[in-house]
């Protein structure tokens, strides 16, 4: 779905964008039409909008879906309690594709709605706990591989954000491809862009290497 929506917004006429793309207005007429015609329906399928993508009746599968397996739930339980990590709008004056109609109020809704025995008011998630743990940016750690996608929204959250710098080395080495968010981890990515490929073979070259070097305990 995800080469589609590229797709969808550079190719025009049967011809494909340039590095500079079609331009905005083109992509927003691009995506509003990959969304009505082929997105909706992969998403929603036969169901109306508001029972397929509505989240403010609480008795919506949305919330009511408690089911082990429902990793959106799983993930939202960490980012209410932990990482904080609402997908929102950028400030003014910052480059978006987001929408800054979503705000930081729309997700911790989520949390209220999504954990209504956890939390009766929006909660503050333990950043700074979960980053003094963790080390965040400052992470030493042998034998370590980063890899990340220059496309990936959470690319900020990484050793590779453009506000710090983390030399790459043999223990903790750092690798960034041209993808977006998982890239790395899908075979036929590799296939289609060289950059991924090389993270890709990175990868598998320093794992072999580290593994090699382990001896068990006598």
């Amino acid at each position: 779905m995800f080469f589609q929506f590229c797709d969808a917004l550079e190719v025009k006429n049967g011809q494909i964008a340039g590095p500079g793309g079609w331009g905005l207005e083109n992509a927003i007429q691009a995506w509003g039409g990959f969304w009505n015609s082929t997105y909706y329906q992969f998403v929603c399928d036969d169901l109306d909008a508001e029972t397929c993508i509505g989240t403010y009746s609480t008795s919506q599968s949305f919330w009511t879906n408690t089911t082990v397996d429902n990793a959106n739930r799983s993930w939202f339980w960490m980012v209410c309690n932990q990482l904080g990590f609402y997908q929102d709008g950028p400030p003014v004056g910052q480059p978006a594709i987001v929408s800054r109609i979503i705000t930081p109020e729309y997700f911790e809704r989520l949390c209220v709605n999504g954990f209504p025995q956890k939390f009766n008011s929006p909660p503050q998630p333990a950043v700074a706990q979960v980053n003094e743990e963790y080390q965040g940016w400052g992470v030493e750690v042998d034998r370590l591989f980063f890899a990340n996608g220059q496309r990936d929204p959470w690319r900020e959250a990484t050793v590779s954000s453009d506000f710090i710098y983390k030399a790459s080395t043999d223990t903790q080495p750092i690798y960034v491809g041209d993808g977006f968010h998982c890239s790395d981890m899908i075979t036929e990515s590799g296939v289609v862009d060289a950059s991924i490929a090389k993270v890709q073979s990175a990868a598998l070259w320093y794992m072999k290497t580290w593994l090699a070097g382990w001896t068990p305990k006598s």
